[in-house]
């Protein structure tokens, strides 16, 4: 077995170049020109962090220097690398925006912004997660079920805001629990007696909350049609290989707008027409769903304001130093336009 090579410091630099560490610091900093270094000696302190294989701890660095004597934050998105990217740009801006219009936390802090990506159903591999080093506080989303077991049995040192999932410890926004019902309902009295449910795969609990309300509304017996994942690709294979099979629907309810958009591509494929051979109806309103061809009819919480409920409730936790569990209820909407 390979033994392991010790960890490189600023420490070791310092000794395997004989300067002090003060030094190796500054030069690691881009500080060199402050402490009068010679250009000789940076280069040296340069090459030897290279040769050595030297990788600095950011977090640490973000600890130790703040702007104008501030101290440092770190906000933390974290998600799947499978979440779309358009999804994950809500909350980035939303963060950006609550830190950029919140005049007591830049009084106080010098705020980073970051995203931390972890694997489907597998947020326990972010070890630093357990001690608190990969942020000060965190908006999580896009678990699965494993993710969830894991958040309930390892409380999370810092601030924490869940979305759409209720878990004992956590605050969260959460959207309504009846989206599912509510879209088999509008589905049946446009006439629809053979819908579909379009949902790509793994499902978050959300996600199977709404799969099941619709089908315990519609009939245990509706068809479930599984893309290979969360994309507006994934949802057109799985629709194509869908209608070549011989599949027949007259309406489809689709898990998000993503997958709607999917859908429509292979819809129009098979030389059909929305909505008049198939309805279809969605979940959430992006932006661009009301650009759709035709505009898609689209029930439940804007992700952007999902977002920004759930950045400003994150800076509150921070500032006012607690963990206190809460939930914060959003309100749902319903745009009916010219896919149903």
């Amino acid at each position: 077995m390979e033994k392991k090579k010790p960890k490189v410091t600023i420490k070791s630099i310092a000794e395997y170049c004989k300067v002090s560490v003060g030094t190796v610091s500054s030069v690691l900093q881009n500080q060199y020109k402050n402490r009068r270094i010679t250009m000789p000696t940076v280069k040296k302190i340069r090459n030897a962090a290279k040769e050595l294989g030297y990788i600095p701890d950011i977090y640490a660095r973000r600890m130790r220097i703040g702007s104008s004597g501030k101290t440092p934050l770190v906000l933390s998105l974290m998600t799947t690398y499978e979440a779309p990217l358009n999804l994950t740009n809500s909350y980035l801006y939303a963060l950006r925006d609550a830190v950029k219009n919140n005049d007591a936390i830049n009084s106080r802090f010098d705020v980073s912004i970051s995203i931390e990506l972890f694997p489907v159903g597998n947020l326990s591999s972010m070890t630093s997660l357990i001690s608190g080093n990969c942020c000060n506080a965190a908006i999580i989303t896009n678990t699965m079920a494993e993710d969830d077991k894991f958040l309930e049995e390892n409380p999370l040192p810092f601030p924490c805001v869940l979305i759409d999932r209720k878990i004992a410890g956590y605050s969260s926004v959460m959207s309504s629990e009846h989206l599912g019902a509510k879209a088999a309902k509008i589905l049946k009295t446009a006439n629809r007696k053979n819908p579909a449910i379009l949902c790509g795969t793994p499902l978050t609990q959300s996600t199977k909350q709404r799969l099941e309300s619709f089908k315990k509304e519609f009939g245990a017996d509706t068809k479930i049609i599984s893309a290979a994942g969360l994309s507006e690709g994934a949802a057109y294979i799985a629709m194509k290989q869908f209608f070549t099979f011989g599949g027949k629907i007259d309406s489809l309810y689709t898990l998000s707008d993503s997958l709607a958009m999917g859908a429509y591509l292979a819809i129009n494929d098979m030389n059909m027409k929305i909505p008049t051979d198939i309805s279809v109806i969605s979940v959430g309103d992006r932006a661009y769903s009301e650009y759709f061809n035709p505009p898609l009819t689209v029930l439940g919480t804007n992700y952007q304001e999902v977002a920004a409920f759930a950045s400003s409730m994150l800076i509150s936790m921070t500032l006012s130093n607690l963990i206190k569990p809460n939930i914060l209820n959003v309100g749902e909407r319903t745009i009916i336009r010219k896919s149903i």
